[in-house]
């Protein structure tokens, strides 16, 4: 050992000065060698398929495909494809190792040709399958079965390798030029022939049925039709993450659509004795289904009245009592009506404004607005400025004006699909008896009571809105002399659930606030000193709409819980949207804007709303302390 003196403590100052701690340089050379891992995992993977595709074609004209082919290939039962095609085994292998990488942002470093021919691979049993025949016309004939079941193994082959297509233009690079038009056309056709000559036949079969044979043979193959069902729930989920992502042609939108909306009202049963296949396997599908109907009424607004409409005038293929109707369950364990989870998720998804429903798709850090701005900029100022978009405005130079733009559209959207959606559904109750044949009396009885379950949610924030519409046509009909005499009972008595139900919640949220976790004491105060206020009617807005205040706390819960679900997703974005709205209506009504300090709070929620409205993630790397 030798004496270096102070040199080596200055070295280290000064590598620590370039913001570069010497305690995460490992974890960072870590994570980079398991990336480069990943990668070169991904990449031997695929020379070892090539390889063994390149020997398939001189294997087959002299009768010996070597073995190795055989490991990763097999020959189609009845798909009418050239050649052996993938195996099961071989698409999940590649499916893993892709998601690897796209894990780590690195699909940009495999060559775009390398992906190009692997969907190529994908091509033959995707495009043939839209013409397979999965009907069985006589299922105690042993033959057909076992065709029929070949079959099946085909279809499932068929959805592996829809799977790794999906993979295929997962990463960040430019998903457009990676994605066939024919291909994905070809995705919604073959989901539908499934599901309308296999999977919904199989979930629809009764042991009442006046031919019991096929209930017998679906019960016998269950596991296998449970393993269909299964991977058709998983191509929903990344249909639906596509369609979010990419821009596709009508054509594929309406085909998904329509697909969707059927797999929402198909009649499972309603126990496992008369389910062949038990009947919580097609819940996951109807859930699925739901997400694509949300993910595709977010994004294409030109949509949401066609989706709108097919859902209500499918309402009477819902079953209307109270022991078979409520399927869809939540996370605290209870259950709901389909329909009640549907018309909030949708409600609820109209206020999303996220970067995969506007025309510009960078992703960009947009910078944070300064308190130390000129005032005037906060209040209406700085139209003097080169930007792009409205919405690059909207953060770089904030205004309550341009908040106030942007914001009425979003909460007027869904404010109007609500009240469309109540409005049908009370139309045709009111002409309709709780004993009589339609249905509809009953499901607005059931969606009115599912609405006040979930009233005190935090996951489903469109409640208190529909709730409040649906009062608005309540107290119109009891008011109105003309209503026939069913009509104001019907009303009186939904008025009175709804006083019952928001008593209850008080209660319920006094008993809570009692007994509050005192882990976090400044909060839990301020959250139990803003209830009492409310509760004593001397609730100022300045603390509900606080930037530290409910609104966040709320947003950073659901965030916490689950950051990618979907339906928590919408949820947050009408927090947002709803927090805007109050802040946009408390500032312009004068509440507090000329005061100092409640000109500093405006300031700061202008820094933060525009953040929060464009980008669903802001939150979590713009936290308070």
């Amino acid at each position: 050992y030798i004496a270096v003196g102070d040199q080596g403590a200055a070295k280290r100052r000064k590598l620590d000065s370039d913001g570069t701690s010497l305690l995460q340089d490992p974890r960072l050379k870590a994570q980079k060698e398991e990336a480069d891992a990943a990668l070169l995992k991904l990449q031997d993977l695929l020379h070892e398929v090539f390889e063994a595709e390149d020997r398939i074609e001189p294997g087959l004209a002299s009768g010996a495909v070597p073995q190795e082919s055989l490991a990763m290939f097999r020959t189609a039962h009845a798909l009418e494809v050239h050649g052996p095609i993938l195996n099961s085994e071989t698409h999940s292998r590649l499916q893993k190792a892709i998601q690897k990488v796209v894990g780590f942002n690195r699909l940009q470093d495999i060559p775009s040709e390398y992906l190009t021919r692997i969907q190529r691979l994908c091509e033959g049993p995707l495009l043939s399958a839209q013409t397979l025949d999965l009907g069985l016309e006589d299922a105690t004939n042993d033959a057909q079965v076992q065709t029929w079941l070949q079959k099946l193994e085909d279809v499932h082959i068929t959805f592996s390798a829809i799977g790794t297509l999906f993979h295929t233009v997962s990463g960040r690079r430019s998903e457009v030029d990676l994605c066939p038009e024919d291909l994905v056309q070809a995705i919604p056709n073959v989901l539908n022939r499934v599901f309308d000559h296999c999977i919904i036949p199989a979930v629809e079969a009764r042991p009442s049925d006046k031919d019991p044979h096929f209930f017998q043979l679906v019960s016998r193959e269950k596991k296998l039709l449970g393993n269909l069902i299964h991977e058709a729930r998983k191509l929903l989920g990344l249909l639906a993450t596509f369609l979010s992502r990419i821009e596709v042609s009508e054509e594929i939108i309406t085909a998904t659509e329509f697909m969707a909306t059927k797999l929402i009202f198909v009649e499972n049963a309603h126990n496992d004795r008369e389910s062949a296949i038990g009947f919580q396997k097609y819940e996951a599908v109807r859930r699925g289904a739901m997400d694509v109907i949300a993910k595709i009424f977010s994004k294409y607004p030109s949509q949401r009245s066609f989706i709108l409409d097919e859902i209500l005038v499918s309402l009477e293929k819902l079953p209307s009592t109270r022991q078979n109707a409520r399927q869809f369950k939540l996370a605290d364990g209870k259950s709901i009506q389909l329909l009640t989870a549907l018309v909030m998720q949708l409600v609820q998804t109209t206020t999303l404004d996220s970067p995969a429903s506007r025309k510009s798709k960078t992703k960009t850090r947009l910078p944070v607005f300064r308190e130390e701005d000129d005032d005037e900029l906060a209040l209406g100022g700085g139209e003097n400025v080169e930007s792009d978009t409205e919405d690059d405005l909207l953060v770089s130079r904030p205004s309550l004006e341009r908040l106030a733009r942007h914001v009425d559209k979003l909460y007027d959207n869904a404010v109007r699909n609500a009240q469309y959606i109540v409005k049908f559904i009370v139309q045709r109750a009111m002409t309709s008896t709780k004993t009589g044949d339609q249905p509809f009396r009953n499901i607005l009885d059931l969606f009115t009571e599912d609405l006040i379950s979930v009233l005190g949610s935090t996951d489903w924030p469109a409640a208190e809105l529909l709730l409040r519409i649906m009062a608005s046509h309540m107290v119109g009909i009891a008011e109105l002399d003309k209503s026939p005499a069913n009509a104001k009972n019907m009303a009186l008595e939904l008025l009175g659930w709804m006083g019952s139900g928001i008593s209850d919640l008080t209660a319920t949220a006094q008993h809570l606030a009692s007994g509050m976790d005192d882990t976090d004491v400044q909060l839990t105060d301020h959250l139990r000193q803003i209830f009492d206020d409310h509760i004593r009617h001397a609730l100022d807005v300045e603390a509900l709409i606080a930037p530290d205040g409910p609104y966040r706390v709320a947003l950073e819960y659901l965030q916490d819980r689950y950051p990618d679900n979907w339906q928590l997703t919408n949820a947050r974005g009408y927090y947002v949207v709803q927090w805007a709205k109050t802040v946009v209506t408390a500032y312009y009504s004068g509440s507090g804007a000329n005061d100092q300090a409640n000109h500093k709070i405006l300031n700061e929620l202008l820094g933060t709303l525009p953040h929060l409205m464009l980008d669903p993630k802001w939150l979590e790397t713009n936290r308070y302390g």
